[in-house]
């Protein structure tokens, strides 16, 4: 409970902190000097996951490093299992590149992580509404075709555990309507940072990431049972 309580108020002096610094790449935005944009928010999401990791107490063992490698000037949609509210931290401070994702449209309500969800591009959702899911999708393919990668989990939700659910077919809507090249990743041992016993507990997580998969040449049949080809390659990552 003592290392919560700590966790959730260095949480508040830190991002706060960063808001101002997030702040800048409205500048780079406006005047549409992208390169520069994406190294800047790249140190900035690098250096928040890294500390909320550390804050936190887990540590993360990268594998397949080598295939994220070619990827940073190419339409990409990185596709997770999902374990637990630690995931994205960890997958952000193991990519040598950023990525936005979908969020809940509320989350923007708070400014100091609203600025910075805008800064990675992140893309608001009301889930209540399906136009809102529509619109989501249509905004994160137009990032992923403009150079900025998309993260997905097309678990839905938190498995909260080491079992994977399954992928449900359209789940990979981002990549299969931008053409991305798609990184599956597996990530284990998150939910033992929170979820497992409720409260922030240190962890031992491991990440890995897959050989990249292309989507510009599929055909319509591919591209039909890929959500079984990416579910098979991201839980094959996953340890007995």
């Amino acid at each position: 409970m003592v290392r919560s309580v700590l966790f959730l108020l260095l949480y508040f002096v830190v991002t706060t902190l960063m808001f101002p610094v997030a702040l800048f790449s409205v500048i780079f935005r406006v005047f549409r000097l992208h390169r520069l944009e994406r190294r800047y928010i790249n140190l900035m999401a690098s250096f928040l996951s890294w500390f909320y990791i550390i804050a936190g107490g887990a540590k993360v063992e990268i594998k397949g490093r080598e295939n994220t490698a070619g990827l940073l000037d190419k339409a990409v949609c990185v596709v997770s299992n999902h374990q637990g509210i630690a995931d994205i931290p960890v997958i952000v401070h193991s990519l040598p590149f950023y990525v936005g994702f979908i969020a809940k449209r509320e989350l923007l309500y708070f400014p100091w992580v609203g600025i910075m969800m805008w800064a990675i591009r992140c893309v608001p959702i009301k889930r209540s509404s399906p136009r809102s899911a529509i619109r989501a999708i249509e905004k994160g393919v137009q990032n992923i075709k403009n150079g900025f990668p998309m993260l997905i989990f097309p678990e839905g939700t938190r498995s909260r555990g080491d079992k994977m659910n399954a992928f449900k077919k359209g789940s990979l809507k981002l990549a299969t309507r931008s053409r991305a090249s798609i990184l599956p990743v597996t990530v284990q041992g998150t939910y033992h940072a929170l979820e497992e016993k409720g409260r922030l507990t240190p962890a031992s997580i491991s990440i890995t990431f897959h050989e990249p998969i292309d989507t510009s040449a599929m055909d319509k049949e591919e591209l039909s049972s890929l959500h079984e080809r990416v579910e098979s390659v991201i839980r094959s990552g996953l340890k007995e």
